[in-house]
């Protein structure tokens, strides 16, 4: 039953975060005077579809994704009310309006989010969030979302008092109880000495949930938004310096596909409803974030072009040339999605 409803979740904050995306697009579209042929959420097969004035509304199968189709964006259209027919700036603000749609759902979720915290449920445990491969935690078997719940003993009210007790006893073997999917079990772990990460673990604090006057919320959720997008293109950042050969701490299997943010959703359901909303809210910001990069295929591709364009006057590639470019960019994707979900399951055991 709670795999069930974990799935049902699951679907129905994606469905959300979708359609707002895909919302921004239509809407600001047919502001513009754009037509748009369809509007659907997920992929075919398809489910049920509907026709009003000149757009199709569709529901697909796979709810997965969704897009809107607008004419004259991947073809040549003469139609006075295609894409393509009106200017740069005007198709620049339909690229980047589902990013916009995006990063306001956030702010909306994050307001509810810190409105909302004070009354869930407070949870004495430490999260782990991701065990490195090769460390200490996997060689005695933890795993992603199991909880720590004391260590020699001591209860971990924090994820400071995890810190604070492996880095004064690296090297030593440890007694640590673990709650895994509702069990608890005691396991014997010989920390190593290393200064930084004797136990081999990325660790989240469940326990406290913030408290703040209601009228200070929209700050917050600001400053929250604010700090999780630079740290998340500071470690993109890393990334792309790490393939020219440079040293870094980031690393691909940090990152999580569809698998991996199911597992911590699985989590997340335990910690109440505050701790869901501020999960939808994340998840909305991250694909806000995704989108903005200036990969080709996403949003932030697209909008290059057309800022190009918008200030030369002229595109810098031919309509036929530019979608090869973008198609390039959407197999790219994949193969990242696919090699994501392969250390999600890794990492899942």
């Amino acid at each position: 039953m709670t795999l069930i409803l974990t799935i049902l979740l699951f679907i129905l904050i994606f469905g959300i975060v979708i359609i707002i995306h895909e919302a921004g697009h239509f809407l600001v579209a047919r502001r513009e005077g754009m037509r748009v042929k369809e509007f659907a959420f997920g992929f075919p097969p398809r489910i049920f579809s509907k026709r009003k004035g000149q757009t199709r509304y569709t529901f697909n199968s796979i709810p997965l994704g969704g897009y809107v189709s607008i004419l004259g964006e991947e073809e040549e259209s003469e139609a006075k009310d295609s894409f393509n027919k009106k200017k740069p700036m005007a198709r620049l603000r339909v690229v980047l309006a589902g990013i916009g749609m995006n990063f306001i759902l956030a702010w909306v979720l994050l307001i509810l989010y810190f409105w909302v915290a004070p009354f869930g449920p407070k949870i004495d445990a430490v999260a782990v969030a991701n065990v490195y491969a090769g460390s200490p935690a996997e060689a005695a078997g933890i795993k992603m979302n199991d909880f720590i719940v004391s260590a020699n003993g001591t209860l971990l009210t924090s994820d400071e008092i995890l810190g604070e007790f492996t880095r004064a006893h690296r090297g030593e073997a440890v007694t640590l109880v673990i709650r895994s999917q509702g069990k608890e079990k005691a396991l014997t772990v010989q920390l190593s000495a290393d200064e930084k990460a004797p136990l081999g673990v990325a660790i989240a604090d469940v326990g406290a949930l913030p408290t703040i006057p209601w009228y200070l919320a929209p700050w917050h959720a600001l400053v929250e938004m604010f700090n999780v997008t630079v740290a998340v293109l500071g470690f993109l950042g890393q990334l792309i310096v790490k393939i020219f050969g440079v040293s870094t701490s980031a690393s691909i299997q940090a990152v999580s596909g569809p698998v991996g943010i199911f597992s911590q959703l699985k989590q997340i359901m335990i910690l109440g409803a505050p701790a869901v909303v501020h999960y939808a809210a994340l998840i909305s910001l991250a694909v806000g974030i995704f989108n903005l990069l200036p990969i080709p295929a996403l949003d932030g591709g697209r909008a290059i072009f057309l800022f190009f364009e918008s200030i030369f006057g002229k595109r810098a590639l031919s309509h036929a040339t530019e979608a090869w470019v973008h198609a390039i960019g959407f197999f790219v994707l994949i193969l990242i999605i696919i090699v994501v979900t392969y250390f999600d399951i890794q990492r899942l055991g």
